[in-house]
């Protein structure tokens, strides 16, 4: 996902491949923001290949037409973002989940950890250790 970041401002079918284990235990899937801004994400469906035929998974909610909590199983956990429904722009139904920037994260120049402080990309010299 972070090597083709989508850009695109319509909504649009994505498709994420990959293989999965004779035998998981679970498989997470979800979408992120990086940096400022924000996505929509809206009917979510996800596939497994048997014997050459699609199998779909039963997803709760993927429509996000319920609540966030645990019990539907979408939850948000990265800070300084928001997770929440949307009617603003639902690809079908009445909701999308909106992922968005919320500029809570604050940047503060801290102490130095270390005496020299380098400039980004200078070469340090340091010498070798003798035992």
């Amino acid at each position: 996902m972070g090597a083709n970041p989508i850009k695109s401002n319509q909504w649009q079918q994505y498709e994420i491949t990959g293989k999965v284990d004779d035998n998981p235990s679970g498989v997470s899937i979800g979408s992120y923001v990086m940096g400022k801004g924000a996505l929509l994400l809206d009917d979510v469906h996800v596939y497994y290949k048997e014997k050459g035929k699609w199998i779909e998974v039963q997803l709760s909610n993927n429509d996000f037409e319920k609540p966030l909590n645990d019990k539907t199983g979408w939850i948000g956990t990265s800070k300084g973002y928001s997770h929440d429904l949307t009617n603003a722009e639902p690809k079908e139904g009445k909701n999308s989940l909106e992922i968005a920037y919320q500029e809570m994260i604050k940047k503060v120049k801290g102490e130095a950890v270390f005496e020299e402080n380098p400039a980004f990309g200078e070469l340090i010299k340091k010498e070798s250790c003798k035992t």
